[in-house]
């Protein structure tokens, strides 16, 4: 498992791509502890597929939960790449 930190406008330009090479990718956008990011990860990973998974809205503790996750969980999530995206607040 990777994590990134990104802006809302890379994560636009990186779904565009990814859908214009018909890549599967996953969004979340409601908030949630530990728990049910780990959770969700889950749902979605394994240890032989590819994911690429878009996390809007993470802040300074989202950030601190997917390096918790990585560090303890990620070989279980196989090969999965977390883009925590940055939302600016209105």
């Amino acid at each position: 498992m990777r994590n990134e930190q990104i802006t809302l406008q890379q994560s636009v330009e990186l779904m565009h791509t990814l859908e214009f090479q018909d890549q599967t990718f996953h969004q979340l956008t409601e908030p949630g502890g530990y728990t049910w990011l780990l959770d969700r990860l889950r749902a979605i990973g394994s240890p032989d597929t590819k994911s690429v998974v878009f996390l809007f809205g993470a802040d300074a503790t989202t950030l601190q939960q997917l390096k918790r996750i990585r560090r303890n969980k990620g070989t279980n999530l196989g090969d999965m790449t977390v883009y925590a995206v940055e939302v600016p607040h209105a």
